[in-house]
């Protein structure tokens, strides 16, 4: 090993002896180890941008999918609560003494038989039309007993699940429950 030259010079040529390297070669290293760190730092910022927009996408997707769910289960609400209206008895209205008479078909006899109805439930709660005589309608019996034009009845029922008069659920919250169980 070479004696060491006085100065910052000296050590340089000590450690260029000691370790077979030249003076510009550590130098090119040391510049080549801090590009090379540059670029990742450079890499990763670009990786941290594009998880960001990656996360931001996936955000988005789940959003519009869960919108879609809750519009399909609400679909699947009224048609349940459509369906469980039009298992409710079908009624035809009839004129009777000057008053309006509820005469309700028994599907095993086909008997009618005959009940008054208070004046005040004389129009249907959907159209606001006039409950007149031979009008088919149907009650609603989950909830306040309203009748309504058997079709006017089925209409609404495609676009709400509740009693056009009272506003009452025609699904039950256990029904409402089950579909849910349904879906999972």
């Amino acid at each position: 090993v070479e004696h060491a030259l006085p100065g910052r010079m000296g050590d340089l040529r000590t450690k260029q002896r000691v370790f077979g390297g030249s003076v510009r070669a550590s130098t090119g290293e040391a510049t080549f180890a801090l590009q090379e760190s540059r670029a990742r730092v450079h890499r990763s910022a670009v990786n941290v941008v594009a998880d960001r927009r990656t996360g931001r996408q996936l955000n988005d997707i789940n959003r519009r999918l869960d919108a879609e769910l809750q519009h399909l289960f609400d679909n699947l609400v009224r048609k349940r609560a459509a369906v469980k209206c039009e298992s409710f008895p079908l009624e035809k209205v009839g004129i009777g003494a000057g008053s309006v008479k509820i005469m309700r078909d028994d599907i095993l006899e086909r008997d009618w038989e005959e009940e008054q109805i208070p004046t005040g439930l004389r129009s249907c709660g959907v159209c606001c039309c006039n409950i007149v005589a031979d009008s088919i309608v149907r009650p609603m019996v989950t909830c306040c007993g309203s009748r309504h034009h058997a079709l006017c009845l089925r209409e609404f029922m495609h676009r709400e699940a509740r009693c056009p008069s009272c506003s009452s659920f025609v699904v039950s919250n256990a029904e409402i429950r089950e579909l849910e169980e349904l879906i999972r």
